[in-house]
């Protein structure tokens, strides 16, 4: 039985204060319990945006690893001094950030398919504001045996 300052409370009273104090108690509960759930599920999700980063980065790092292996670029259909063994494939990259990035992804793209340089390469900036870019894969061999060590100049060096 309960009594409040001294006085007993009536059986009917009694049930709802108990009602009231395991309401009070159960709410609190929960809020704890919400706030783990919380917290457990903002970690789970800085978790994945960081994998989501690294795994950015690393693309980033292989775009930029293959795109070194093109040995020249140019804007026509010839490179100076460099003879075409055989055209590869056409290709092109879409919606990037910049001029730069648009031709890196194209001569990454250009590397994987087995090419050491790109011909009719252009570039174009699109409504959006994101820059395209494309051109022929090719593979070229130097027409100057001392020379072929030596990777011909990029275009617009």
């Amino acid at each position: 039985m309960i009594a409040l300052l001294g006085l007993p409370l009536d059986p009917v009273v009694e049930k709802i204060v108990l009602g009231a104090i395991a309401l009070v108690i159960v709410a609190v509960v929960l809020r704890f319990v919400g706030r783990w759930r919380d917290a457990r599920a903002a970690a789970r999700f800085r978790n994945d945006l960081h994998a989501g980063f690294e795994e950015v980065r690393l693309h980033h790092e292989e775009i930029k690893r293959l795109a070194e292996q093109i040995m020249a670029t140019s804007s026509t259909s010839r490179i100076a001094g460099y003879g075409l063994m055989r055209q590869v494939e056409a290709v092109f990259s879409e919606g990037q950030k910049s001029a730069e990035a648009a031709v890196e992804l194209v001569k990454a793209h250009a590397a994987r398919k087995g090419a050491n340089a790109v011909i009719n390469l252009r570039t174009q900036q699109i409504p959006s504001g994101k820059w395209v870019a494309g051109g022929d894969a090719v593979v070229v061999k130097s027409m100057h045996p001392r020379e072929a060590a030596a990777p011909p100049p990029q275009a617009g060096t």
